[in-house]
């Protein structure tokens, strides 16, 4: 029999971190390779700032207006006339049935309340009008 201290013998607990140090370093390659990013419209635009929260890019009908006047719907620049057509033909093939607008801060109200219009008559669920974030 065994007198001594009363107490059992304590083991030593080792916890081997290697395993999980793996898998984190096996998630960051995966989610490096795996990340995509979506470049914007190449046309240059002086957008009008604003305090607010911008908005998230998602997978809808971008309608860009230019200083001089030209209304591109995605990257195809498109006569006022055919608009609604257009956006309505862009707007079966979006994930959401929205629009953005995407007008430089100089360019004509009119254009943009003409294409707020063909939206519309597109049948165009919602409507946002883009801007940039004041720093």
């Amino acid at each position: 029999m065994n007198f001594g201290t009363g107490r059992p013998k304590r083991r030593n607990a080792l916890l081997d971190i290697s395993p999980l140090i793996d898998v984190v370093f096996l998630l960051l390659i995966f989610f490096m390779v795996s990340t995509t990013f979506r470049d914007e419209a190449g046309l240059p635009l002086n957008l009008p700032s604003s305090i607010s929260r911008g908005l998230k890019k998602t997978d809808n009908v971008v309608v860009t207006i230019s200083k001089k006047g030209d209304i591109y719907v995605g990257k195809a620049l498109t006569p006022p006339d055919k608009l609604t057509d257009v956006i309505r033909k862009q707007i079966e093939q979006a994930k959401k049935k929205e629009v953005i607008i995407k007008a430089d801060k100089s360019a004509r109200y009119e254009l943009v309340y003409r294409v707020m219009d063909a939206s519309r008559q597109a049948g165009v669920e919602s409507l946002s009008v883009a801007g940039e974030m004041k720093k």
